[in-house]
């Protein structure tokens, strides 16, 4: 009998629904999913492309809300309780989530540090799941150097990096050899015999189900509700009888209850680590980009080079001194220049599946855009003072306090316009789009500016 039958229900859903609005009116992508998954159970959701099978793993992995419907995931509503849901579900997108700046290291010490971790004990764990996965020696290796199977091992090693009781898995995979796929399905075995990860993976191959399941569950656009494969409807495969689920007899007795896996930790002060964290994150990122680091310098001297014999002559101010007029609206066009463009980051990562991947750990949201907006308020604090620097010796007189509230006021400024910056990102779908919208917003503020 399997252990799993006695077992609690990890995931329970009620009518879960979720509706799309278009253009051209509602689009229902699930009609109301009823769904129970026990502990220590492998489900596998099968359906044919479109049919909403990831849009119903992004509900349960609180990446998109219901529209409809109720869900208990981990001991936790998915509505009230999100954060609960998050700090103990692990998540491996289709398309992944590996950022290409990145080593393998780098990632999954990133991941294990996302999900509460100190620096020692991520670094300990990254080294212990690269051995497990075969990735020890590629752990210094970028992400786009790996191939289609070692880059899938690094997504499911970051999926269990915080040893989660329920994984979620989308396509697992899709685009992979037949070598390849034969070895993810002995570790998503591994994870359910060895350690009681209770794993729920969406496919469209028959086989794949088949091979992994220990039961399939029936996901049509077209029906209100999953169902039950029976076993008769599947194709024979040879697979030990105990992969699945049978009648228990009367005087069994269930197994002793195995304890749950812990939740992530989350420090004393979360949004300040979360903050801290992100922040570090991007500012790392910027100091090992040579191209970044030379815009950051070479930006504010062009600024200063171009616009300053254009203006000297001009009779600004009470003495005719330009200067004290330039630096002020140079460091203005400066700060809107660099915000209103900080969004096309975010469009890059919502493409790579970083951000999904980042938005299904428990990290506060705030804290995903505080810390960008941070670095981004960094980078121009160092811009700003480059240009005030190159600015003195051409005759810029430049008391101390004027100059403080001068920052200040930028700074502020380009914080906000940074975060609407960042919402147009997350609401846009692609660079093209963003591009438009975001000039529309800025262009003028930094023609007033001059």
């Amino acid at each position: 009998m399997p252990l799993f039958f006695w077992a609690h229900a990890l995931i329970s859903t009620a009518g879960l629904a979720r509706t799309f609005m278009t253009k051209s009116g509602p689009v229902e992508a699930v009609r109301g999913i009823d769904l129970t998954v026990r502990s220590g159970e492998i489900v596998g959701l099968l359906g044919p492309n479109g049919a909403g099978k990831t849009t119903t793993l992004r509900m349960l992995t609180t990446l998109l809300p219901p529209t409809g419907g109720a869900a208990t995931v981990a001991g936790h509503d998915l509505v009230r309780d999100p954060a609960g849901v998050r700090r103990r579900i692990g998540y491996v997108a289709q398309s992944g989530g590996l950022d290409p700046q990145e080593t393998v290291r780098a990632e999954l010490v990133l991941q294990a540090r996302l999900h509460g971790m100190d620096w020692t004990g991520a670094a300990a764990r990254a080294g212990e799941l690269a051995a497990d996965l075969g990735l020890t020696d590629l752990l210094d290796r970028r992400t786009p150097a790996l191939s289609g199977g070692q880059r899938r091992r690094l997504d499911l090693a970051m999926g269990l990096v915080h040893r989660p009781e329920l994984l979620f898995l989308d396509e697992p995979t899709t685009g992979l050899d037949p070598g390849s796929r034969a070895g993810l399905w002995a570790l998503v075995r591994r994870l359910r015999d060895e350690h009681g990860t209770t794993v729920v993976l969406t496919t469209h191959y028959l086989d794949e189900a088949d091979a992994l399941a220990d039961r399939l569950v029936i996901v049509d656009g077209a029906r209100s509700s999953p169902r039950t494969a029976p076993p008769d409807s599947r194709p024979h495969t040879a697979r030990p009888p105990s992969r699945r689920p049978s009648s228990p007899s009367p005087d069994a007795a269930p197994p002793p209850p195995t304890p749950p896996p812990q939740p992530s930790r989350r420090p004393p002060m979360p949004l300040l680590h979360d903050t801290a964290l992100i922040f570090g994150r991007y500012a790392r990122q910027t100091l090992r980009s040579p191209f970044q680091i030379l815009f950051g310098v070479l930006m504010p001297l062009l600024y200063l080079l171009f616009f300053g014999p254009l203006l000297t002559g001009l009779p600004l101010g009470r003495e005719g001194d330009s200067w004290q007029v330039l630096v002020p609206g140079l460091l203005l066009q400066l700060g809107l220049f660099g915000a209103s463009f900080a969004g096309f980051s975010i469009i890059m990562e919502k493409n790579w599946g970083v951000l999904d991947r980042m938005r299904a750990t428990p990290v506060s949201r705030l804290a995903l855009l505080l810390g960008r907006v941070l670095r981004d308020a960094a980078l121009f604090v160092f811009q700003a003072v480059l240009l005030v620097l190159a600015a003195l010796p051409m005759g810029l007189r430049a008391p101390l306090p004027g100059v403080l509230i001068g920052f200040g006021f930028v700074a502020l400024l380009s914080v906000a316009l940074a975060s609407l910056s960042y919402a147009l990102a997350l609401k846009l779908p692609s660079p093209q789009a963003f591009g438009p919208a975001v000039n529309t917003l800025a262009l003028p503020m930094m023609l007033l500016s001059a």
